[in-house]
């Protein structure tokens, strides 16, 4: 085949078109180094504070002490209070009326005293080992302050008992001169609460 000159400008354009056209300028993005969000290694994860724990239960009971006949005692209302994993804390009013000398407070088994104390029952054995003691001196009027190993809750409770008062016979509890039942007062914990 032979060319002319004619033809010539027609090839060269065929053959730039095959061999892609003009030149293109094609675009590659951009490298990064950079980890996307990461967080440095030396730092730890932060810690979050464990809830306080709950407050203590608490329970509370009174037994009002009514002398028996011939006793000239005044009535005088004997409080219990107790905070969860401690000793029940024993205080009372005024003992008025005593004659000088040794008092024996007592848990019985009962839950009722009946008249002057007859129906009081034995002593209520989980507390048993409990001394509770009142000295009464001349001219004095005592009252009753002390934390004792008695419990308010649970199956050695001494709630739904009585408490005596009882004189002093060769270093033991002798006649009852008081009575009352213990009650629980205030607000009990609920034991379907966990």
């Amino acid at each position: 085949m032979k060319l002319t000159h004619a033809a010539f400008p027609s090839l060269l354009a065929v053959a730039f078109a095959a061999c892609g056209g003009g030149s293109k300028k094609t675009t590659t993005p951009p490298v990064t180094t950079e980890a996307p969000d990461e967080e440095p290694d030396d730092l730890e994860p932060v810690a979050e504070d464990p809830p306080p724990p709950p407050p203590p239960l608490e329970w509370s009971a009174q037994a009002d002490l009514a002398p028996v006949k011939g006793i000239k005692m005044k009535a005088a209302a004997v409080s219990f209070h107790q905070v969860e994993g401690q000793g029940v804390q024993v205080t009372s009013g005024a003992l008025t009326g005593l004659t000088p000398g040794v008092y024996h407070v007592v848990v019985h088994e009962s839950a009722d005293c009946g008249k002057n104390a007859s129906r009081i029952g034995g002593v209520w054995e989980p507390a048993a080992a409990v001394s509770l003691t009142v000295k009464v001196a001349k001219g004095e009027t005592p009252a009753l302050d002390d934390e004792v190993d008695f419990t308010l809750d649970g199956e050695d409770s001494i709630v739904g008992r009585t408490l005596a008062l009882h004189a002093d016979k060769k270093g033991k509890p002798g006649k009852a001169v008081a009575c009352g039942a213990i009650v629980a007062t205030g607000d009990a914990p609920d034991d379907d609460e966990e």
